[in-house]
């Protein structure tokens, strides 16, 4: 019997035909795609190691240093009344959020408690022109929010930006996404009538709540490099040099100007001043009203003298850049001021707003705003409430004490400015209207630090930060100082 052969197949790869034309068509791209690529993710790395420009220069300095630095410190202009304003954070990342607009009814009575003269608001342009420009989508959760400010009689601050694709340069570069199209230079943006600045005038008759109008949001962010542009892949919320922003504000600048009817411009949230001093350069920019900076004092436990001294030393900066470029006696503002949160630093947070509240109205600045009541989760260790259900307040927290008080307080007086040595006594100096004095002080460190109460000033009451009575106080007698805030009035002044 005969068995036939198992024929054996043996298993062969074959490039299919044409297989070598695709990789020379496509091998090129994506090696340059990789290489691109490449590059971006080594810039990706820089971004998160460089260090910040101002560092050095916005150190405290010594015990001496920051003691002169309260002796001399950085005058705002002082032509107008200080406004306590809020800063509402928002999601400014979505066109629509229905919930902070339902959520609004259940907070305004914490506005209203605390006698808010100024809410600010982040409107995105490229949600309120989504199209092109001209008319404005006006429900755009923004717009609502504005809208149900204004009814409610509170004037409104705006940090417009986040810009259309339709509206920015960028060419082929825009197609990379939002990330990046949203934070390029307008189109024309050194033109008064161009997009942008055309867009905050059509704002302007739409919303006449608006009367501080910010040009763009932290284009020094994250490190205040002047010469920085942008990358896909590198998170910044201008993508041009500080001086394309510098001609963007000045053209905004006499846009906002030329309305006539005192709306303030001001700078979107510069804090580092060596960006600042580039963005100057730039023809108009120094006609600017304000001066405004953001300051977070950061996380963990810190301390409301040292942060505040920070504070001090960004303005003295800005000042300091600003006489340089010829502006004489800027206004300034903070239009996002913070200070961490926690139970263990509850009463620190609360110290913080009394003085940082009390030495800008002191030195003349235009206004401050809170970082912020609490209507966002993602900042919640700032915030002077916590959470309730849902969306609701929750109970204040001490700083929402101060705050207000800080207004009751200080409102009706006058502003005198800064007095003490700044070590043992740091004093921010008011009178009422009839002459007599009223003093938001404290003692550094308890050093044991006093105030004198005048003899012809008839009695007075002593307040702590949070606006509790601790004492009266004789006509001529010294009013000992702890290392938390003391407010020393003339009896009755606080109603």
């Amino acid at each position: 019997m005969t068995h036939a052969r198992v024929r054996r197949v043996v298993w062969a790869v074959r490039h299919p035909r044409g297989g070598r034309r695709w990789r020379r068509v496509l091998g090129p791209p994506l090696v340059v795609i990789g290489v691109v690529y490449g590059l971006f993710a080594v810039d990706a790395f820089v971004y998160r190691s460089e260090a910040n420009v101002d560092t050095a220069r916005m150190q405290v300095g010594t015990v001496d240093e920051r003691a002169e630095l309260w002796r001399s410190p950085p005058y705002g202009r002082g032509d107008r009344a200080f406004r306590w304003g809020m800063s509402e954070n928002g999601d400014q990342e979505t066109a629509y959020s229905p919930d902070q607009v339902q959520a609004l009814p259940a907070w305004l009575p914490l506005y209203d408690d605390l006698d808010v003269d100024l809410v600010r608001l982040f409107p995105g342009w490229r949600y309120f022109q989504p199209h092109g420009p001209g008319s404005l989508d006006t429900g755009y959760y923004v717009g609502r929010l504005i809208e149900g400010f204004s009814d409610a009689g509170y004037k409104i601050e705006v940090s417009p930006w986040n810009a259309p694709m339709w509206g920015v340069t960028g060419g082929p570069w825009r197609l990379w996404g939002p990330n990046v199209f949203q934070y390029m230079p307008p189109l024309a943006w050194a033109d008064a009538d161009g997009p942008y600045c055309a867009w905050l005038a059509a704002m302007h008759r739409e919303y006449p709540a608006i009367t501080v109008w910010q040009v763009w949001n932290e284009p020094d962010y994250p490190h205040g490099n002047p010469d920085a542009t942008w990358n896909p892949l590198v998170y910044r919320f201008w993508r041009g040099t500080a001086l394309r922003y510098g001609e963007l504000l000045g053209a905004c600048t006499r846009q906002i100007h030329s309305w006539g009817d005192g709306s303030t411009v001001s700078t979107g949230g510069v804090s580092q001043p060596s960006y600042l001093d580039a963005v100057l350069a730039a023809p108009g920019a120094g006609d600017v009203d304000v001066l405004d900076m953001h300051f977070a004092a950061g996380s963990g436990l810190p301390d409301p003298d040292t942060e505040l001294d920070r504070l001090l030393r960004m303005a003295h900066e800005q000042v300091g850049v600003a006489g340089a470029r010829g502006m004489q006696h800027p206004g300034l503002s903070v239009s996002e001021l913070s200070f961490a949160y926690s139970p263990a630093g509850a009463d620190a947070q609360a110290d913080f707003v009394a003085k940082s509240y009390a030495t800008a109205v002191a030195l003349g600045w235009d206004h401050m705003s809170w970082f912020t009541i609490n209507a966002a989760r993602n900042y919640y260790d700032t915030g002077l409430v916590d959470f309730g259900a849902g969306d609701d307040p929750g109970p204040p927290r001490p700083s929402y004490s101060a705050y207000r008080f800080n207004k009751v307080a200080l409102s009706r007086a006058t502003a005198l400015g800064l007095s003490g040595d700044g070590t043992t006594v740091r004093s921010a100096d008011f009178t009422t209207g009839d002459g007599r004095p009223v003093f938001a002080a404290w003692s550094p460190g308890g050093r044991g630090g006093t105030v004198p109460w005048p003899a012809d000033a008839g009695p007075g009451e002593v307040y702590d930060h949070r606006g509790n009575k601790i004492a009266d106080v004789a006509a001529g007698a010294s009013v000992e100082l702890a290392p938390t805030l003391r407010y020393v009035v003339p009896s009755g002044w606080v109603r």
